[in-house]
């Protein structure tokens, strides 16, 4: 009620601020996340499998990601799987991985630091099999949930920490932390 009188109002000037864009409604890049580590522990925090494009060269993860990417995007599976793209080095606290180069479906554990993997296809995979496969992670994983209180709460048991890229500002946070 601050800005437009009624909910049609609001709906009236996002359908104009989405006409501006009316050219860009067909994304064609695979959504990865900067690296598989963050992949992990994003793919944990909104609950979703992560799917990793496993190859060495920079110039292969491309490839891998370009047939990948039509699967991201369709109707199905938009929004359901978390995607990241690396090398073998990367890997690191992901359990199960027997390939070199290809496509791994991982569940993340509760905290994101490590995963296992759900199913694993050869870089030749078709468009039927990492849609299956894709299919197949989404319909496998099961998360746990918690609230956040009990989550923090098992983590400090843990001795489980996350650095943030971001340095901490916040006075009331910082003393909090230093209490730990």
């Amino acid at each position: 009620g601050f800005f437009y009188s009624d909910a049609r109002a609001l709906a009236g000037a996002l359908n104009d601020v989405a006409s501006h864009y009316s050219g860009r409604t067909n994304p064609k890049g695979l959504p990865v996340i900067a690296t598989v580590r963050l992949g992990l522990n994003v793919a944990a925090c909104d609950k979703r499998p992560l799917t990793i494009v496993l190859a060495d060269s920079e110039q292969d993860r491309r490839a891998l990601e370009a047939n990948l990417a039509p699967m991201a995007w369709s109707t199905q599976l938009v929004g359901k799987v978390c995607y990241a793209s690396g090398g073998r080095i990367d890997l690191r606290g992901i359990s199960g991985s027997n390939l070199a180069r290809g496509y791994l479906f991982v569940a993340p554990n509760e905290f994101g630091t490590t995963g296992a993997i759900i199913a694993q296809l050869q870089p030749n995979a078709s468009a039927a099999e990492l849609k299956n496969a894709l299919q197949f992670a989404v319909d496998s994983y099961r998360p746990s949930y918690t609230d956040h209180h009990d989550h923090v709460r098992m983590g400090r048991q843990q001795g489980i920490h996350w650095d943030t890229a971001i340095p901490i500002t916040d006075q009331q946070a910082l003393r909090a932390e230093q209490g730990r």
